[in-house]
């Protein structure tokens, strides 16, 4: 009989409920479509860094070498192979590997391939990374092979090839691929296409290799190379704690400006907080500020309420009299409040949390997030398209419904508390006399 009675009154008094339905409303749809937002796009940063098991990229910027058959991608800068164990030796350090990265030439057909040189027994980080956490759980983010078998320790003049690179030369396992002067014998083709992930390339080879082919291929590394030993150009990096990730750049800084003498404006260090900033425009201390105004829009939203069913009682005053005389305890009175307050609150969290998702699914139609090019360093007319363009997955989050719906019925609960405390204080003789 209560909850027929708090629907009646909910239709009969309109004007109050539609203020009251509303303001919740806008709230949670600001609320939803935040949150939503931002956590999908969160995700997706992160899994560029998670489907490589790292947490940073270690770049040096220099001027791009000259233009030979072997170039160093881009800018990046060589990297004394040894710091890598320096690296790992950090305390906050799980794991690390370096990379070599360049650009093939190819006269006759005019193209740029991205070659990369991997170390083969670290299967725990790089972009084929086979082993991951969110592997035991089935969720892995790995590199599917969809032909032979990866890169071990041991191999020498054998590559592994990007599925798309495969497809358009028309290559599979036992074809032979061309890198400067020396042919490779293709031993497995991977599937990168489900994840954007950092430092991938279009075919890889054993380090080794790769450091002699641009010790002979390009002259001013080979030079480098024959008096400071073995190089990298992109580190990755895997985090104990990521917490401590501020820490970890300095240190990293420090010690690559001392083996280098690159200066420390030129040391490009790429977590995921920074690319959020870069690719979507949004910084973590932005989210912060936007997530707190968001609360303090639900607060507003709530005083509002109260007001609103409060006034409501005084309105009520003739209904709540003649309640009270036909035998109706505060108690009851008091639950017939709530029950209407709550309804209000429920219908805007549901308004709101649909709202809130058909703007945050509009926005991520169109978003358009792009990593910094140093991360997949492609070169200027690849044969598939650089792999920069983070597709960001729209995604209904039941916890996030269930705790707008919280909030939203919660606000309703609250401001029903303190309109049947007034209504509670309301004796039925003094109410009659203001009938």
């Amino acid at each position: 009989m209560i909850l027929f009675y708090a629907l009646k009154e909910l239709t009969r008094r309109k004007t109050r409920t539609m203020l009251s339905v509303l303001g919740i409303f806008f709230s949670i749809t600001l609320l939803v479509s935040i949150l939503a937002i931002t956590n999908a796009v969160n995700k997706t940063v992160s899994l560029t860094f998670q489907a490589a098991g790292a947490d940073m990229v270690i770049q040096t910027f220099i001027e791009p070498g000259p233009w030979e058959k072997i170039r160093l991608a881009r800018h990046l800068g060589p990297i004394p192979i040894n710091t890598i164990s320096q690296i790992k030796s950090l305390p906050e350090i799980e794991n690390a590997t370096g990379q070599l990265h360049f650009w093939s030439y190819d006269a006759h057909k005019g193209t740029m391939t991205a070659v990369a040189g991997i170390n083969p027994s670290n299967i725990y980080i790089g972009p084929l990374t086979r082993q991951h956490p969110l592997l035991e759980k089935g969720q892995g983010p790995c590199c599917t092979i969809s032909q032979g078998r990866p890169l071990q320790p041991g191999d020498q003049f054998v590559a592994f090839l990007d599925k798309r690179f495969a497809e358009i030369l028309n290559l599979k396992v036992g074809s032979k691929v061309r890198v400067s002067d020396y042919e490779f014998d293709i031993i497995g083709i991977g599937d990168l296409r489900g994840i954007t992930r950092v430092a991938q390339a279009e075919i890889f080879i054993p380090i080794s290799i790769a450091q002699r082919i641009v010790k002979e291929g390009q002259k001013n590394i080979g030079e480098l190379m024959a008096q400071e030993g073995d190089m990298v150009n992109l580190i990755l990096a895997k985090i104990k704690d990521t917490k401590n990730i501020q820490i970890v750049e300095n240190k990293i800084k420090n010690l690559i400006a001392t083996v280098t003498n690159v200066p420390k404006k030129d040391i490009k260090i790429f977590t995921s907080e920074k690319i959020l900033s870069d690719a979507g425009g949004i910084s973590l201390l932005a989210q912060t500020m936007i997530k707190t105004i968001s609360l303090i829009v639900i607060l507003i939203v709530m005083f509002m309420v109260i007001r609103t069913s409060m006034a409501s009682v005084s309105e009520r005053v003739r209904e709540i009299a003649i309640l009270k005389t036909v035998g109706w305890k505060d108690k009851e009175i008091a639950k017939l409040i709530t029950i209407e307050t709550s309804l209000q609150g429920l219908i805007g969290g549901i308004l709101g949390c649909i709202t809130g998702y058909f703007i945050a699914f509009l926005y991520i139609a169109n978003a358009k997030l792009i990593l910094p090019h140093g991360m997949n360093p492609f070169a200027c007319k690849p044969l598939i398209p650089a792999p920069i363009n983070l597709k960001v997955p729209f995604e209904i989050s039941s916890s996030l419904i269930l705790l707008t719906l919280i909030i939203s019925t919660g606000i309703g609960v609250i401001a029903g508390y303190f309109a049947a405390r007034r209504a509670a204080n309301l004796k039925p003789a003094q109410a009659l006399r203001k009938i």
